[in-house]
């Protein structure tokens, strides 16, 4: 039976197939098909207004402000407690029109939801929906987005159709005429982008039960309800007759809309309104047209190509270069005695080989030779980190197509500027070239403040990076402390030392948290049977690093773990064990381990006595006794009978404590430098406060892992890192710590303990220190090279936002200071208090989200040059 019923559709089915073949005559020519020509893979302009929400309690708009003590927004009126919100400005009216100037504009692929979280899609039969944590800004207000494609002939451009899926409302125009509104009352029409769309029903944002809609468990239970948020127009016909020959400019208006007063007191708070996504957005675009006259701008174009991308924007092999965007000077800015970097980034469909860039002199009011100009290529580093992390002198001989992408490589041009330079703007070129393609002059322009950076470790902000030496001899497959093992940490200490890094990390504990086997304080059995202490590893050490980052303000001996002894939460920790410590021996040179005595114990203050007397003189002569810390307390804080026995040892030295929890004191001796991470706090409203981490005496610093305000992990975005430094800095804190220099992947087994990771971080039980584990803010920001470390684009923009930083305080310093701010004028001290301000707002508008916002590049050169205006004015 059920294989007639297969004859009987199979019959039919080639029926069918007859009988529409007979209606069509055989000179009929076939129907034109729809080529794509602008979609979500397109390269687009986009710009993000941003608002103070709106809700709607009866028939009346009320705005929104954020509760800074909870998660939710109550009425701008209520004032106290509440963080504002930045307005960004609107574009220009003119922006529609197809000569509009855009090339400021951020450059993104769709779909349009500027998220601080990651965000999941999904594709259920004909609909586009949204799943999974959205973290959107509820107060973007608008999103405004321009997509190019040629046009050789407007007579030949066939059926153009035109659909999307958007949430809120929308308005499209083809080179500057409408051609689509959706969603959005004419009624609205005058207040431009601002204007509001048509509501949403109760559904879009609560469930039956009246409850919010949540951003985790409830997305697959109320799918249904989630769809009510997007709308969309199908196949809308675009008249031809608005093209023109050459560039033609589609552009997409999203607008928001208010939220329903069903929101209120439905979450963790009933004081205010409960708000998780952003009702305005722009999901799918698809642009299509039948005929021959009009070329498609949705995808890769074939051939060698190069196109502007600013260093803080990471590139991905999906990456490609619009073809009707002109290539654009690399611009770069800064001031004397810095180093300033920028990107081109080149791609293909195909392979590229031999890719090769050239550099020369830097012409402007003198000349910065090309030696000066360091080029670099971002590549894959061997441990699977971000894309195009490593910054290589060299680029492979030949550079494949990425799966589901294209061959791209970014290209670094880094400018050390010469502390003599004469300010002003220099001009140069960069060429790049490869086989089989013609080579590409890529433009560079260099703007030099009339200012001089100091020093990298003069540097007002704390780099917090913590160095791993085992881990450079394994991953260089070199004896420990050999002459080639020390040669690898000179070009390690080498490069830490250009963004100003301020630890050093010496180990008097074996098997400690950094995975070390043997410590770098070892201990001498003498003849009569006592123990001498041997610092030959540690004063090479210090004095390498020293050579490199000069008086280091952060020296902490590693003599403490909490499985030695501690408490959590006020509670012992159900077992102590014995400090374990190196024994050399004199003489064969062997190491062996060695049990130390529990602290409390008799023994305990003799045993550790030699050695902090030792170490005192060691940084004495480098006139470094201020530096000495003890640690690595964390959320286990060393029991009373550890700090009173180092106290007795090291009486001036303060903890160092890497923690959820904060704290200045154990059982009377001082904390000196404490890395927070829940705790660790973000900018207050400029307009109600301003914080300076500079004034503080207390190191406090952000350990930027999960949970921090300032979240720098291994695969976060770079403009995060580029901020960090002047986002803890208007926070009221020092920098960043714990945060790793070199803990690469050199274990061929995964460690069994939390983050069950191919490095030595915990790689011992004992020292695991679960949620702490350092590497959950990074484990490396120098990569492994073929013969020695290199940078990473994520350490280059540490870099560079410490010299941000810098010019930063310079203008708060004569700010502040009544003498130097006369000096400034009122005019001058007004437009950089605006421009501080601005950037304060801007990183609170979502933490590093304001980098993807327009203008990032002018708000960079507003800071400098507002910094060398002040620097004219001061004379400094």
């Amino acid at each position: 039976m059920k294989k007639l019923k297969w004859l009987a559709t199979l019959s039919a089915m080639l029926l069918g197939v007859l009988l529409s073949a007979s209606a069509v005559r055989a000179d009929d020519p076939p129907a034109p098909q729809a080529r794509l020509i602008l979609g979500d893979d397109s390269i687009w302009r986009c710009d993000f207004v941003n608002r103070k929400p709106v809700v709607k309690v009866g028939q009346e708009l009320h705005e929104l402000a954020h509760d800074s003590y909870s998660n939710v927004w109550r009425f701008v009126e209520e004032g106290k407690g509440l963080r504002a919100t930045m307005d960004t400005p609107a574009p220009p009216a003119d922006w529609i029109q197809p000569d509009f100037d855009d090339l400021a504009w951020t450059r993104l692929k769709g779909p349009f939801f500027p998220t601080q979280h990651a965000w999941a899609w999904t594709r259920q039969t004909d609909d586009m929906g949204f799943l999974g944590y959205e973290g959107t800004t509820p107060s973007l207000s608008a999103i405004c987005v321009r997509g190019r494609f040629m046009v050789t002939d407007p007579a030949k451009a066939g059926d153009m159709r035109l659909s999307l899926v958007f949430r809120g409302g929308v308005a499209v125009y083809l080179n500057g005429r409408e051609v689509v509104r959706a969603n959005l009352p004419d009624a609205n029409k005058a207040d431009g982008v601002l204007a509001l769309a048509e509501g949403y029903p109760d559904e879009a944002f609560v469930k039956p039960d009246g409850g919010v809609i949540g951003n985790y468990t409830d997305t697959m239970t109320f799918y249904d309800r989630l769809k009510t948020r997007l709308r969309r127009v199908d196949e809308v016909v675009i008249p031809a007759a608005l093209l023109r020959k050459g560039m033609n400019v589609l552009a997409i208006e999203g607008h928001r809309t208010y939220y329903n007063e069903c929101i209120f007191g439905k979450g963790r708070s009933a004081k205010g309104y409960v708000i998780n996504w952003a009702t305005v957005g722009v999901v799918h675009i698809g642009l299509t047209a039948t005929g021959p006259g009009i070329e498609p701008n949705a995808g890769r174009p074939a051939g060698l190509q190069a196109w502007n991308q600013e260093t803080w924007t990471r590139a991905t092999p999906e990456d490609y270069g619009n073809p009707c965007d002109p290539l654009r000077p690399i611009p770069l800015v800064g001031a004397r005695n810095g180093a300033f970097s920028g990107q081109v980034v080149v791609g293909s469909r195909d392979a590229i080989r031999n890719l090769k860039a050239v550099a020369g002199e830097l012409k402007g009011p003198g000349v910065i030779p090309a030696s000066a100009v360091q080029i670099r290529f971002g590549l894959n580093d061997p441990d699977q980190g971000p894309d195009y992390d490593m910054l290589s002198p060299d680029a492979p001989a030949e550079i494949a197509p990425a799966k589901g992408g294209g061959a791209v490589v970014p290209v670094w041009v880094t400018v050390r500027v010469p502390a003599d330079a004469k300010a002003g703007d220099y001009r140069g070129v960069v060429t790049v070239s490869a086989d089989g393609s013609p080579a590409i002059a890529v433009p560079v322009a260099l703007s030099v403040a009339g200012w001089t950076l100091p020093d990298p470790a003069k540097f007002v902000s704390h780099v917090g990076l913590t160095e791993s030496p085992e881990s450079v001899a394994l991953r260089y497959k070199v004896p420990l402390w050999s002459d080639a093992h020390w040669k690898l940490l000179d070009q390690v200490f080498a490069l830490t030392a250009q963004a100003g890094a301020d630890d050093l990390f010496i180990t008097a504990l074996s098997k400690t948290h950094y995975g070390n086997e043997y410590s770098m304080i070892r201990r001498v059995k003498r003849p009569d049977g006592t123990l001498g202490v041997d610092l030959s590893i540690a004063e090479k050490y210090l004095d390498l690093a020293i050579k490199h980052l000069g008086k280091i303000p952060v020296v902490c001996i590693y003599c403490w773990e909490p499985y030695t002894g501690s408490t959590y939460g006020g509670h012992a920790r159900a077992s102590s064990g014995a400090p374990t410590y190196t024994l050399l021996d004199p003489a064969t040179g062997a190491l062996t381990e060695a049990d130390g005595p529990a602290w409390g114990s008799d023994q305990a203050r003799a045993f550790w006595q030699p050695v902090f007397d030792a170490v005192r003189e060691m940084l004495a002569k480098r006139d470094m006794s201020g530096s000495l810390m003890i640690g690595v307390a964390g959320d286990n804080r060393p029991n009373k009978d550890a700090v009173e026995d180092l106290k007795a040892v090291a009486p001036k030295a303060g903890w160092v404590i890497q923690s959820h929890m904060t704290g200045s004191e154990l059982y009377g001796q001082p904390v000196t430098y404490l890395a927070d991470v829940w705790n660790s706090p973000g900018p207050p409203d400029p307009a109600l406060k301003h914080a300076y981490g500079w004034q503080d005496s207390f190191l406090r610093v952000s350990f930027p892992r999960a949970g921090s305000y300032t979240l720098i992990r291994s695969n976060s975005p770079l403009a995060q890192y580029r901020l960090a430094m002047e986002m803890t800095s208007t926070a009221g804190i020092h920098g960043i710590g714990r945060v790793g220099v070199d803990f690469w992947n050199v274990l061929k087994t995964r460690n069994n303990t939390y983050g069950k990771g191919l490095s030595l971080i915990a790689h011992y039980p004992k020292s695991d220190w679960g949620q702490l584990y350092l590497g959950n803010s990074t484990p490396y920001v120098l990569a492994p090279g073929p013969t020695g470390p290199l940078a990473t684009a994520r350490f280059e923009e540490i870099r560079q936002g410490a010299q941000d930083l810098e010019a930063r305080v310079f203008l708060e310093k004569a700010l502040l200071d009544p003498t130097l701010r006369a000096k400034l004028g009122d005019d001058l001290a007004d437009r950089c208090r605006k421009m501080l301000d601005d950037r304060i707002r801007a990183m609170i508008l979502g933490h590093s989200s304001w980098l993807l916002y327009s203008g990032a590049q002018q708000n960079l050169e507003a800071l400098y040059s507002l910094t060398s205006e002040a620097a004219a004015k001061l004379g400094g």
